[in-house]
């Protein structure tokens, strides 16, 4: 595969393994909300992206940018992610679960 194959979003470029004339795509670990926004965006129903801008942010027209940080706080879970994710000593995914006096 070549760069101009990985057509999962606009940053996925293609990784070739080690020794080998073959790749795999592969999405940017530092944005891969970014990555899954853009995706998504391409493949639902444009109704529901303007719906779901409107929704999370005020107007349909507001940037990107907003839009991408109103997806990422509701629809996503902070964890480590990449090839390096579950190394000893990177990060642990996870809930904690703690009283809260309001409910």
């Amino acid at each position: 595969e070549k760069d101009e194959d990985c057509s999962h979003c606009s940053q996925s470029t293609c990784r070739l393994e080690a020794g080998s004339t073959t790749g795999k795509c592969q999405v940017p670990w530092d944005d891969n909300e970014g990555c899954m926004l853009e995706c998504l965006s391409k493949e639902m129903d444009p109704e529901l992206v303007r719906y779901l801008r409107e929704e999370w942010q005020g107007p349909a027209t507001a940037s990107d940018e907003i839009f991408r940080d109103a997806f990422v706080e509701r629809m996503t879970e902070p964890a480590c992610s990449g090839p390096r994710a579950w190394e000893e000593d990177i990060g642990r995914n996870g809930y904690e679960w703690q009283c809260n006096t309001t409910c």
